[in-house]
């Protein structure tokens, strides 16, 4: 396994190396400010970043859209550059042919549970007299209230 200083110095060398590993591009990632697991933001828009070692590119992949956008690039921030202009020609075009663009997280979507947790989830919103709804709402606000105290 290389050394830290060697990785660092990869890492900050310019031009970027092409042939990163998965785990010196989540360093390269942190050094930036950045989590690998973070997203890219963009006129209210998010996307997933992966590196695809076979092609040895960047991919991007625009989230919780029906339309299908993705976008790829071979440095950080040549994939950034492509992620804004697919949105820019995704909202062109849309404009163009008259087509409300997709817009993410509306507030609805499907859950699909057992149908023991199901019965579960009904009953207790029963209990509290609120709706299943309702519950699922307060369960999913709940947990980052959770995650939000546990990093204080």
């Amino acid at each position: 396994m290389a050394k830290r200083e060697d990785l660092i110095a990869k890492l900050c060398r310019k031009p970027e190396p092409k042939n990163f590993t998965t785990r010196e591009l989540d360093l390269l990632m942190k050094k930036r400010g950045k989590n690998m697991n973070s997203m890219l933001e963009y006129k209210g828009y998010h996307a997933s970043v992966e590196y695809d070692a076979e092609d040895d590119i960047l991919v991007g992949e625009v989230f919780g859209i029906t339309d299908s956008l993705n976008f790829h690039g071979r440095s950080l921030d040549e994939i950034k550059k492509m992620f804004q202009q697919s949105i820019d020609n995704y909202l062109e075009l849309c404009e163009k042919i008259g087509k409300n663009p997709d817009k993410e997280f509306k507030g609805t979507f499907n859950v699909r549970i057992s149908p023991e947790i199901h019965k579960k989830a009904a009953l207790e919103a029963a209990r509290q007299k609120i709706t299943l709804n309702q519950y699922v709402a307060k369960a999913i606000a709940q947990s980052f209230e959770i995650k939000e105290e546990a990093r204080r």
